[in-house]
This record gives C-alpha cells, sequence and structure tokens, in this order.
C-alpha cells in the first residue's frame, strides 16, 4: 500500500485525545495514502505533521476520538 510500515504508535492524550504516529519507508505516494486512510475514518483532527527524512515518512496526528465517529452509520430502511 504505501510501503513497509515500521512503526505504529497510539497514545491516550486525556480522556478524547489520541497521539496516533505511523512511519513507514518512503514509497511512492505515501504521503498521499496515509492522509487518504485518516480522512477515510472521518477522525475530528486538530493537528497533523508530515516529516521525510532520509527515506521514511513520519505521520504524526492528534484526534479527537468520538465514540459514534467509530460506529458504522445504521442503514437506512
Amino acid at each position: 500500500m504505501f510501503g513497509d510500515v515500521f512503526q505504529l504508535r497510539v497514545n491516550s492524550m486525556g480522556e478524547k485525545t489520541l497521539l496516533v504516529s505511523l512511519t513507514c519507508s518512503k514509497a511512492r505516494d505515501a504521503v498521499i495514502k496515509i492522509c487518504e486512510i485518516f480522512e477515510s475514518m472521518k477522525l475530528k483532527i486538530i493537528t497533523a505533521n508530515v516529516a521525510i527524512v532520509s527515506g521514511m515518512v513520519k505521520k504524526t496526528v492528534l484526534i479527537e476520538v468520538r465514540l459514534l465517529s467509530l460506529l458504522p452509520s445504521p442503514s437506512r430502511q
């Protein structure tokens, strides 16, 4: 997908806040794919940072967690 993932860390920063850090090898379009994945999860992103150093991509995101945002939407009948 976007190269080898070397590290994925999720740390609680408070009751409703998580710090997500992902480090992977720099593959073609890696940054775009990582951003698309975070956007598709429809999380409230407080701040985000992407750095590329020595062939590695590191994305750090501070997100607000809402339990309802993690559940699938009920289908309308």
